[in-house]
């Protein structure tokens, strides 16, 4: 279950069944465990700006640009340090 903060643009990720937490769970309410929006966003923005820049479009360089930006947003992501695991496509 997703709990939106529309005011903080956050959301807050709950167990399945708070009835029966398990060990994970337990690891995870003592963590910071909100996901900030704006947070994910600045870091796509930046990595887009820092590998493509103001480079025009190149159709060869196209193939290793969205390899090198998926790369570089995930590590980014796992810095965060927060409790999820990340699918980037692009």
């Amino acid at each position: 279950m997703i709990n939106w903060t529309t005011s903080t643009d956050e959301c807050t990720l709950l167990p399945r069944d708070p009835i029966l937490p398990t060990r994970s769970m337990e690891v995870i309410s003592g963590e910071d465990s909100s996901f900030v929006i704006d947070e994910v966003s600045n870091i796509i923005k930046d990595t887009i700006e820092r590998i493509i820049g103001g480079n025009s479009y190149q159709h060869n360089k196209v193939n290793r640009w969205t390899a090198d930006i998926v790369d570089h947003v995930l590590t980014e992501l796992t810095k965060l340090g927060k409790p999820f695991k990340y699918i980037v496509q692009a």
